[in-house]
């Protein structure tokens, strides 16, 4: 991440208490949809919005410009990006913006941990093609290479009903890594958590085990004040069928775990975490395990 000499920033209210989101936004209507989702978490629990623009010094037509051209450029961007705050009704208190130089994915994760980020929010392309499903590789790097947790949401799937948290859990000691995140959220948004984990197995002896797991989670997050419904679900069709149905009629904020890095795309994919970013209608928060073990260790199998 490089500065400019001209002084390429301008920090705006940039407090560090509560709940702070960075938002990259290149003007694209994926990054505004990423904005639109970051204002409806803002408005619910009086979170704070970074605006980040990242600017590619050896791209055009930025390194043809001009020294008074770069610097009425930086302050015109700033004002277009308070402008987009003003159009979703973010209360300028609560809104930044920050406009950085460098390349694009390792500006954004660099700028998340120098303003102290508790999550970034991306708006996603809805096409199909699968290169495209979560919005191509440099939200797949941001995705399983931030320290902080991800919002990713297909644009027009922007969702202000955070009622229920949808967290699936395959009961194994990575996914559980999940649930002091997702108690964090639901105290901030007033969130029920649902916990729901699908199984294709009628083995009795795996069904008793699961809700005997389920039954562990559910009196931990009871205990931290926190209302929770568990569900074991059984797949008759494919894991992707049974995920995709059930986040059609249970809506809301869903939690995953990534477990894969960047450079393994293929298996990434093929992944469930990408299966269930690929079928929710609404916004998938994603976190790498070893990212959210700062906020709890006291659930049983977390070390």
């Amino acid at each position: 991440m490089v500065s400019l000499a001209f002084n390429i920033k301008k920090k705006k209210n940039m407090k560090t208490a509560g709940f702070k989101i960075l938002v990259p936004i290149d003007f694209s209507d994926q990054s505004i949809a990423g904005l639109r989702q970051a204002a409806a978490f803002s408005k619910a629990a009086n979170a704070k919005i970074v605006a980040l623009h990242v600017i590619r010094e050896h791209s055009s037509p930025w390194n043809l410009f001009s020294y008074e051209e770069k610097s009425l450029f930086i302050e015109k961007t700033h004002e277009k990006l308070r402008l987009l705050a003003d159009l979703e009704q973010v209360p300028s208190e609560n809104f930044s913006t920050l406009i950085e130089s460098g390349k694009l994915c390792d500006t954004i994760i660099d700028t998340a941990v120098e303003i102290n980020a508790d999550c970034i929010v991306m708006g996603t392309s809805a096409a199909d093609n699968i290169k495209k499903k979560i919005i191509g590789s440099n939200a797949l790097r941001i995705v399983t290479e931030a320290t902080i947790p991800v919002v990713t949401v297909k644009l027009g799937c922007e969702c202000d009903d955070f009622s229920n948290i949808i967290l699936p859990l395959d009961l194994s000691k990575e996914t559980r890594e999940k649930v002091p995140l997702a108690l964090r959220m639901a105290k901030m948004l007033g969130s029920v958590i649902n916990v729901v984990s699908f199984v294709s197995t009628s083995d009795a002896l795996v069904i008793s085990y699961l809700r005997r797991q389920a039954s562990i989670v559910q009196e931990h997050i009871e205990e931290r004040g926190v209302r929770c419904i568990t569900t074991i679900q059984k797949v008759e069709t494919s894991r992707k069928e049974a995920i995709q149905e059930y986040l059609t009629k249970n809506k809301g904020l869903v939690i995953v775990t990534t477990h894969m890095q960047p450079e393994i795309i293929d298996i990434f994919f093929g992944s469930f975490a990408s299966e269930v970013i690929h079928s929710s209608p609404g916004p998938v928060m994603s976190i790498v395990p070893i990212g959210v073990i700062k906020y709890s260790s006291d659930l049983p199998g977390i070390q």
